[in-house]
């Protein structure tokens, strides 16, 4: 059995003489504005997981001491409440805080959450 007949919404037409060339055809029932949704929600996907791909790339650069650090920033600890958290100094925060905002280009902690937010993390 040829995997192609049991596609939905295809129909399997032989419009060519050529001998065993197949072409896949939408059924009529389509118009050309359900071509442009389809068209702009494929576009949509397209962008959103460009979008995702360039988060996690971003987020792969960070240290792991970084890493652990952004958790805390997101859910909105203090620098001092991080550190006692991590066991170290507040200052040693302040600079993973930076080097991380600075790696993931963002400038402010609300920008940080959206991100986070739009990656899972």
């Amino acid at each position: 059995m040829n995997p192609l007949d049991r596609s939905e919404g295809f129909q399997i037409t032989s419009s060519f003489s050529l001998p065993g060339l197949f072409l896949a055809q939408r059924p009529k029932a389509c118009t050309g504005a359900d071509a442009v949704e389809v068209a702009i929600e494929d576009a949509k996907s397209r962008q959103i997981h460009a979008e995702l791909a360039a988060i996690q790339a971003k987020v792969t650069t960070l240290t792991p001491r970084e890493r652990e650090a952004l958790t805390h920033v997101v859910a909105g600890r203090l620098n001092k409440q991080i550190a006692g958290d991590l066991g170290t100094v507040e200052k040693t925060i302040r600079v993973h805080r930076s080097r991380m905002m600075e790696k993931l280009g963002v400038c402010t902690v609300a920008d940080l959450v959206r991100m986070t937010e739009k990656a899972g993390i």
